[in-house]
């Protein structure tokens, strides 16, 4: 199962905010795609964090950061936090409604599967491999960042500029 965090906006809920998000075109649709943008890079942030030990991620084995010779948490070659950065973005869209997830593009050139799989695996818990939460919900001030965005983009885009 991939991972992804459906998301509601927190928008003025008027007939203009539906009828622009039912078809989002133009400056909606970029403002959408900002959205993701800026979920992406809190997620990014919180991944850097929680890799060193700053998150409630388990922490890894002594066993496992002797083999490593690493003490950060899903750091190991960093393709997979690179991965992230190319592969979290907008899946889908229905008015209100957003969905940000990992796509199916990277491939994790030692685990012999693609990032996505791989943070998958991390995110839900897999064997031995204990759950490490990859996407969660954006916080208040990512939210409100995220529907200030489109309200702009609504804004632009009512106004035909």
């Amino acid at each position: 199962m991939l991972i992804s965090v459906k998301y509601l906006l927190k928008l003025n809920n008027t007939e203009t905010t539906r009828r622009a998000l039912q078809n989002p075109a133009g400056h909606v649709l970029s403002a959408l795609k900002d959205c993701a943008g800026i979920y992406k890079r809190t997620m990014l942030k919180r991944f850097d964090k929680f890799s060193k030990g700053g998150g409630d991620w388990p922490d890894i084995k002594k066993e496992t950061k002797l083999r490593k010779k690493a003490t950060r948490i899903l750091v190991d070659t960093r393709v997979m936090r690179l991965g992230l950065g190319a592969d979290i973005a907008m899946t889908s869209q229905s008015g209100m409604r957003t969905t940000i997830g990992i796509r199916q593009r990277t491939k994790h050139t030692r685990a012999k599967m693609t990032v996505a799989d791989l943070a998958s695996i991390h995110h839900f818990g897999l064997g031995r491999v204990p759950r490490r939460k990859i996407l969660v919900r954006p916080d208040p001030i990512t939210s409100r960042l995220m529907s200030d965005r489109v309200m702009r983009g609504i804004s632009r885009q009512m106004k035909g500029k």
